[in-house]
């Protein structure tokens, strides 16, 4: 999922929150990665914040809700990029090994 956010002017911001919803009994996955972009001009990006995942079986056997929050020093910026990768294959210890998950993305916060 890429989602690219145009404010419409330089705005000054330090943190961005992302929600997801891990329940691998209905092939729902958590991101296996997440990087937030930020750029004045729609050109140059700049990462921010980043973050990448390895989830044990155990870790993924219940479902869960999280939010991922990346904070950095305040700077103006006018677009927002963010980049959430999907887990990918569904592994082998699951009963739909070989397919591709589901991954749920909600709310995006920008403070």
């Amino acid at each position: 999922m890429v989602a690219t956010i145009d404010f419409g002017q330089a705005i000054s911001i330090d943190n961005v929150s992302i929600g997801y919803l891990s329940n691998t009994a209905v092939w729902i996955f958590p991101p296996s990665a997440m990087v937030i972009r930020a750029s004045l001009d729609d050109d140059k990006y700049e990462i921010i914040g980043s973050k990448k995942w390895r989830f044990s079986q155990e870790e993924l056997e219940g479902p869960f809700v999280k939010r991922e929050e990346f904070t950095f020093k305040s700077q103006k910026i006018r677009y927002l990029n963010i980049e959430v990768s999907n887990y990918g294959i569904v592994p082998d210890w699951h009963a739909a090994a070989g397919h591709k998950g589901w991954m749920f993305v909600d709310e995006i916060l920008i403070n």
